[in-house]
């Protein structure tokens, strides 16, 4: 896995490729958890280059955005571009109630 980060106007984008499963999965933990420490706004994550996401990716999920409503109780975070079959995972385990997927 790969993950790319661009901050501009306190908001993060952080792009990966690869696999999110339970190997990677605390990697990116551990990069979006040092970004909380930059007073962030918002954080958006593009799945373009994401061909699968496990539970333990699920729940790095979870935990972000349980993260970011403790900052603000309105701010969701945004996934973007998830292929088919992420974006079914993202589906079927209800992720669209509490974060954003465009």
């Amino acid at each position: 896995m790969k993950i790319d980060t661009k901050i501009e106007n306190k908001q993060a984008l952080i792009s990966i490729i690869g696999r999110i499963d339970t190997k990677t999965s605390e990697i990116l933990k551990n990069k979006i958890d040092s970004l909380f420490e930059q007073d962030l706004m918002s954080i958006k994550l593009d799945f373009k280059n994401v061909d699968y996401i496990s539970s333990s990716g699920l729940r790095v999920i979870l935990c972000t955005q349980k993260r970011m409503a403790e900052i603000d109780n309105e701010s969701k975070l945004e996934i973007m571009n998830p292929n088919q079959e992420v974006a079914e995972s993202l589906s079927i385990t209800g992720f669209g109630d509490i974060v954003n997927i465009t």
